[in-house]
């Protein structure tokens, strides 16, 4: 716009980064606006009738790109907005963000990040923290073989400690008994009592003999 003129819209920029307009001679000022980008500002003077004005400006980034690793099956959020699932890449611009890591049974973090201009990095988020109960397994007869979601125990009796809160299944195994295969589930700061009984495999014998003529 001119110099103590209203400011009016120039144009939009084209593919190559450019626009081009006939204006009268003069002075003006001008400001150029972009998307994570600093605004631009400056005066051009137009009085020379044989050459067509050029005006070359360098727009600088108020942006950096972010990666954010959450180490875990958690969602990860930015302001309240879900991005994705353990690892997230993206651009965001300079300011304060609260960044979030949620994960089913397991207490919310929350933590400020602060970004800066033209700073790629990479974060590691804080981890959701498991909400934990414990379990305490009996079998008859004792020293049953435990495994709990496919991972390995110990045998009976025990008390297993921080579980996940949730449903789980127990399979109880050991030689000349039947396995039992349970369904249990884990309460925040309480525990599960669980009594197993495994049944006798029967035994079954057979003899035969050749008949004489």
């Amino acid at each position: 716009s001119k110099t103590n003129a209203t400011e009016e819209l120039f144009g939009t920029l084209d593919a190559t980064g450019a626009v081009a307009k006939s204006m009268e001679y003069g002075t003006y000022t001008y400001k150029v606006v972009a998307n994570n980008y600093h605004i631009s500002e400056g005066r051009i003077v137009l009085k020379d009738k044989t050459k067509n004005h050029i005006e070359e400006i360098t727009l600088r980034p108020n942006f950096s790109e972010i990666t954010f690793n959450a180490h875990s099956d958690a969602d990860i959020y930015i302001n309240n907005e879900r991005k994705g699932t353990r690892t997230w890449t993206g651009i965001l611009r300079s300011g304060n963000y609260q960044v979030e890591c949620r994960q089913a049974n397991h207490r919310n973090s929350s933590q400020y990040i602060t970004i800066t201009e033209n700073e790629n990095r990479t974060i590691d988020l804080i981890p959701p923290t498991p909400i934990t109960g414990t379990l305490a397994l009996t079998s008859k007869p004792l020293g049953a073989n435990i495994s709990i979601d496919g991972k390995s125990y110990g045998v009976t009796p025990q008390n297993i400690n921080d579980l996940i809160i949730g449903n789980h299944t127990i399979t109880l195994s050991k030689a000349n008994y039947k396995s039992e295969i349970q369904t249990f589930e884990v309460r925040e700061n309480r525990t599960t009592n669980v009594n197993i009984t495994l049944n006798d495999v029967a035994k079954m014998t057979i003899k035969s003999y050749q008949s004489k003529i």
